[in-house]
């Protein structure tokens, strides 16, 4: 009996004891500071995302750097090309002239195409610095606000380096603190390996949520409930640092995110930050420029050595009237461009030097002053000599058209009349039997002695009647073979003529010629052989 009631008391003795325990448990448990609390963030969460930080970062130096680069490369092509120009108005002629006139107009293309990329370029790199430099704030904010919510050595959510204990403080995170805050300088871009077409390498749905140590540390990752002590309270997805940390509150769990730059069509997808700041960094870090020439001699070579120069300069022989064809242009395009540049447009880097050491006038006050191209390389010194060099040339086809017309009224007056050259010779009989056309007649008045004989008058009279009047009516030409062409025809070896009317003609023009040619030598062919000089020397661009 005795056993029985001490098993008794000793049973209600440790009952007790389970129950008071249960109710301190439940007891501590509804306390409002009691609360327990969840996982740190692991060192994985905070570097890949101050990682990415970084890269986004580096995304609006890099678009001003592309923006600077392409401007300078389209000014070193224009440069070039006023470069180019008047060396070719004041030393070259001819075939080399409109050889360099092709690689200008490819240089001045090269500088458009350019300008108008470096315009578009200009939308895409303010879109893609307000995209990246928001996501890289907020990526901060949060790490820099996990770091610093410390309470001694129970209550911190960033582990340290290597989860061996708590971060000390946002300043001890290495690889996170940028302390100027200012973009960093980006002179290369970022590796493809980092920041890929569907994404952030570091950014790969990790779990990064601590539970070495057994770290039920962070109280603002706990479970959501309806409680004023709590952070969140309802169970929700929630997307931290513009998305790059994803926290689940209902069992809380901590990845990190993908971002992902193409939906299910194919095309960016801007529905968030973090895709949208994603899509506008690749598109900033894979761009590629329409130019690159880091000086004006690396666009004239680049130029010159472009397939579509020699199109161009094929063109410009067409334009020009050299040949007709597009084939015959094409051949002979081919032909000045090995001859001048070689064939793959080696040889410019030589002509560039050339160029260089070029005196010309027009950058200077006085007129007598000249100066080296490499001398007056900048935008607007080239565009004066041009200029210059455009109205000389203007101002000496001017004088030479008006001396040319000059002598061409000069030498209509001094030609004579058939009848007039026989009569000017006077009583000389000898002198007027030696003169063709011409005879003497001791009857007529005195200077009409010597005069056109009959068969001399009538060929003039049929020669001039010729000229007011065109050709006679034509006899001749319907008779299309040699044995047709009889009579008063002659077969001149292609087609029958009228030979009264060739007769004429030979007479006409040997008159003409026998009186006029000094008076054409002296002043006509000169003038036409400066002008065909002048034509390929000084034809502006």
């Amino acid at each position: 009996m005795g056993d029985r009631q001490t098993c008794i008391r000793a049973h209600f003795r440790r009952r007790t004891k389970q129950h008071l325990l249960l109710a301190v448990a439940l007891l501590i448990s509804a306390l409002p500071g009691a609360e327990a609390s969840v996982n740190a963030i692991k060192d994985q969460g905070w570097q890949n995302i101050c990682k990415v930080t970084g890269y986004l970062q580096k995304i609006p130096g890099l678009a001003k750097q592309q923006i600077a680069d392409e401007g300078k490369a389209a000014t070193n092509a224009r440069i070039a090309a006023l470069a180019l120009s008047p060396y070719a108005a004041s030393s070259l002629e001819g075939d080399k002239r409109l050889a360099i006139q092709a690689v200008t107009e490819k240089l001045l293309a090269d500088a458009h195409s350019a300008y108008t990329s470096v315009l578009s370029h200009c939308q895409v790199a303010i879109t893609a610095a307000a995209t990246t430099a928001e996501l890289a704030g907020r990526g901060i904010e949060v790490v820099e606000t996990l770091a610093e919510a410390i309470s001694g050595s129970t209550g911190y959510c960033v582990m340290a380096q290597g989860n061996g204990g708590q971060a000390s403080n946002f300043a001890g995170l290495t690889g996170c603190n940028n302390a100027n805050r200012d973009h960093p300088k980006h002179d290369n871009k970022i590796s493809t390996t980092d920041l890929t077409s569907t994404g952030f390498a570091d950014l790969n749905n990790q779990d990064v949520k601590d539970t070495s140590m057994g770290n039920t540390k962070c109280v603002l990752f706990q479970a959501a409930g309806g409680n004023a002590g709590k952070l969140f309270q309802r169970a929700k997805t929630v997307n931290m640092a513009g998305g790059m940390l994803v926290v689940y509150t209902r069992t809380p769990t901590l990845n990190l995110a993908t971002a992902r730059q193409l939906n299910a069509n194919g095309r960016n997808d801007r529905s968030t930050l973090l895709k949208a700041a994603h899509a506008d960094a690749y598109a900033v870090n894979t761009r590629r420029p329409k130019l690159t020439a880091i000086n004006p001699q690396a666009a004239a070579e680049r130029a010159t050595k472009d397939p579509e120069t020699k199109a161009k300069l094929a063109k410009i022989l067409k334009r020009q009237g050299v040949v007709a064809e597009d084939g015959p242009a094409i051949a002979e395009a081919n032909r000045i461009y090995n001859d001048l540049f070689g064939s793959t447009g080696e040889k410019m880097s030589e002509i560039w030097a050339t160029v260089m050491q070029t005196r010309v006038t027009g950058s200077k006050d006085k007129t007598e002053e000249t100066a080296t191209i490499e001398s007056i390389m900048t935008e607007n010194q080239p565009q004066q000599v041009l200029d210059y060099y455009k109205h000389q040339m203007a101002t000496k086809l001017k004088a030479m058209e008006a001396q040319l017309t000059k002598a061409e009224a000069a030498c209509k007056s001094a030609v004579k009349p058939p009848e007039t050259i026989c009569n000017e010779i006077g009583e000389n009989k000898t002198k007027c039997g030696e003169t063709e056309g011409c005879h003497f007649v001791d009857t007529d008045e005195k200077g009409k002695k010597c005069t056109l004989t009959k068969e001399a008058a009538e060929k003039a009279a049929a020669s001039q009647e010729t000229g007011k009047d065109g050709e006679k009516e034509d006899k001749c030409s319907h008779k299309k073979k040699e044995g047709e062409c009889t009579g008063n025809c002659k077969w001149d070896g292609k087609e029958c003529k009228d030979s009264s009317f060739l007769l004429n003609k030979h007479f006409a023009i040997s008159v003409f010629l026998l009186h006029l040619w000094p008076c054409l030598f002296k002043t006509i062919f000169p003038l036409f052989f400066l002008l065909k000089i002048c034509y390929l020397k000084f034809d502006i661009f």
